[in-house]
């Protein structure tokens, strides 16, 4: 009698235990449920559960249940710190990558490389965060090539506008010219003796192709009297023409323009991309040059530094 009311109550504390403690069917399969009911020892639960398909649970000691690892249904970091009279399994809480958060780079030997942000990459060439008057002042040999490249930024800049301007003087010298040539060539009373219309709308080049074939017509024919004629005339309209002031304008202004063109395309080489590669790499940190060469000027560091340069050129030239 005694041992039923000792059996009736063992079951009934059992049963309260199993009301009282959560129901984690995934994580406590029915085989377990004995342990349930005759464990009385604190299992200390320190899991440490990894992320994934499983994670494993914490090593419960209990005097009478059996220690096991238990396999946690959810993919959770667990972390096991209460005490219970029960098995327990750690609570995790699974923590997500934000989206724009960049992946680490795994270096060859293993270890973690963190991604650096741009400022971190520039190192040295933060100098270019100086004002126009810093650089350009600076006694930093690291900056030479820079302050260079910024000097033939603004003489490309005043070369071009140059060589604008003195093509088009060059054309209104041109123009002159041409109406000079024309008149000249009207008043000169030249007629094509073969019906040539090298007269209608004269050039310089023109005219003197046509000197050309009148000697030859005369070699091949020297009583041709009407090229022989022709040819007379010309040869003094060539003459006067070469001779006249408006022809020496325009050689003077071709010649301004030819040197300005020569000017403006050595500028445009000590402003090109390769240039701008060679002054950062000999203001950038030797030891980053050293390691990376010039795979450190990553497109970034590029966009950036172009940047850069190109308001200092406009700031320097603002004052000039």
């Amino acid at each position: 009698m005694i041992r039923s009311i000792r059996t009736g109550l063992l079951l009934s504390a059992t049963a309260l235990a199993l009301v009282a403690a959560p129901v984690v069917l995934n994580a406590t399969p029915l085989s377990d449920l004995s342990a349930l009911a005759g464990g009385k020892g604190n299992g200390n639960g320190n899991g440490n559960g990894n992320g994934g398909e499983k994670g494993n649970s914490g090593n419960g000691n209990s005097e009478n249940a059996t220690g096991g690892n238990g396999n946690s249904g959810g993919a959770s970091n667990g972390n096991g710190g209460g005490n219970s009279a029960k098995s327990s399994n750690g609570n995790g809480a699974s923590k997500k990558v934000a989206a724009t958060e960049l992946a680490p780079t795994v270096k060859a030997n293993g270890k973690v490389q963190k991604t650096k942000n741009l400022n971190a990459q520039l190192a040295g060439l933060n100098s270019l965060n100086r004002n126009v008057n810093g650089l350009m002042n600076s006694n930093d040999k690291r900056m030479v090539l820079v302050r260079e490249f910024v000097q033939a930024g603004a003489d490309l800049s005043a070369a071009s506008a140059a060589l604008d301007q003195a093509g088009t003087l060059l054309g209104e010298l041109q123009t002159t010219f041409d109406t000079y040539m024309t008149t000249y060539v009207g008043t000169a009373g030249l007629v094509a003796y073969d019906g040539s219309t090298v007269y209608d709308a004269p050039t310089l080049q023109g005219l003197t192709d046509r000197l050309a074939e009148l000697d030859a017509a005369i070699l091949a024919d020297p009583t041709n009297q009407a090229a022989i004629d022709e040819q007379a005339i010309l040869a003094t309209a060539l003459d006067a023409i070469n001779a006249s002031a408006e022809l020496a304008a325009v050689a003077a202004q071709q010649g301004v323009v030819d040197g300005l063109d020569a000017e403006v395309a050595a500028l445009e080489e000590a402003t090109s991309e390769e240039a701008l590669k060679a002054a950062l790499l000999a203001a950038a940190n030797k030891n980053r040059v050293a390691a990376g060469g010039d795979a450190y000027l990553t497109p970034e560091i590029m966009a950036w530094a172009q940047g850069k340069i190109d308001t200092l050129t406009a700031d320097y030239i603002a004052q000039q």
